[in-house]
C-alpha cells in the first residue's frame, strides 16, 4: 500500500509538480456561514452535506503527524484553537523536489514572519526523501529545517502514509489554506514562483 501511494504521488509529482506552473483558479473565497464546529474548539463535527476532503469547500480531517524529533503533532492543537488564530497555511513537500527547496528557502520571509500577527500559522509536511522513493530519518528532516531557515512546525510523513487523501493531488509541492473553522478555503497545485499566488489568497481572505 505504502508503495503504491508513494509512487502515485512521485509519478503526479514529476508530470505536473516539480519544474511546473501553479494549476490554480481564481483565488477562490468560499462563504463560511453555518460552518460546523465541534462544541468549544477541535476537528469540526460534519453533518448533512458536509465532507472531509482535500479540494476547496470541504473539511480538513484531523491528522497526528511526528515532528522531526518524533514528537506528536495534531493539526487541531492548542495552537489552533488560540482565539487569534484565523487560518493554517498546510505546504507539502519532498526532499528531492527542486520547487520545494524554492518554496521552502522562502516560507520563514515571505510567510511564517509577516503573517505571524494576523493569525496565520505555518504547517509544512516532508513526504518523501533523497533520491525519489527513499526514506528519510529525523535527522534529515531537521537538517531541511536548518538549511531553509524554516522556523514553522516541520512534520515528516515518509512514503506519504497519513497525509495521502488530504492534500492536493497532482503535484509537488502542493499548499492548503484552511480557515479556522477547519475549511479548505484555498489550494494550489504546483510551485508558487517568489509565493506570490499564495500570498495574495492569503491576503483576500485575510480581508474578509
Amino acid at each position: 500500500m505504502r508503495t503504491t501511494n508513494l509512487l502515485s504521488v512521485l509519478c503526479l509529482g514529476l508530470a505536473v509538480g516539480c519544474g511546473g506552473t501553479p494549476d490554480n483558479p481564481d483565488v477562490p473565497v468560499i462563504p463560511v456561514e453555518d460552518a460546523p464546529v465541534a462544541p468549544g474548539c477541535g476537528a469540526p463535527v460534519l453533518s448533512g452535506g458536509d465532507i472531509f476532503g482535500s479540494s476547496v469547500g470541504t473539511y480538513f480531517d484531523d491528522v497526528t503527524i511526528p515532528q522531526c524529533d518524533g514528537t506528536p503533532y495534531s493539526f487541531y492543537n492548542d495552537e489552533y484553537c488560540e482565539e487569534s488564530h484565523r487560518f493554517t497555511v498546510v505546504s507539502i513537500a519532498a526532499l528531492w523536489c527542486v520547487p520545494c527547496q524554492d518554496e521552502s528557502r522562502q516560507l520563514a520571509a515571505r510567510i511564517s514572519t509577516p503573517y505571524a500577527d494576523r493569525g496565520v500559522r505555518l504547517l509544512q509536511i516532508i513526504v518523501d526523501g533523497t533520491p525519489p522513493g527513499s526514506s528519510f530519518t529525523p535527522a534529515q528532516c531537521q537538517q531541511w529545517v536548518t538549511t531553509y531557515g524554516l522556523i514553522n512546525t516541520e512534520l515528516m510523513d515518509p512514503g506519504g502514509d497519513l497525509t495521502n487523501g488530504r492534500f492536493p493531488s497532482g503535484s509537488l509541492p502542493s499548499t492548503l489554506i484552511i480557515d479556522d473553522t477547519g475549511r479548505i478555503r484555498y489550494r494550489e497545485d504546483g510551485a508558487s514562483p517568489n509565493l506570490v499566488t499564495l500570498t495574495a489568497a492569503l491576503d483576500s481572505l485575510l480581508a474578509e
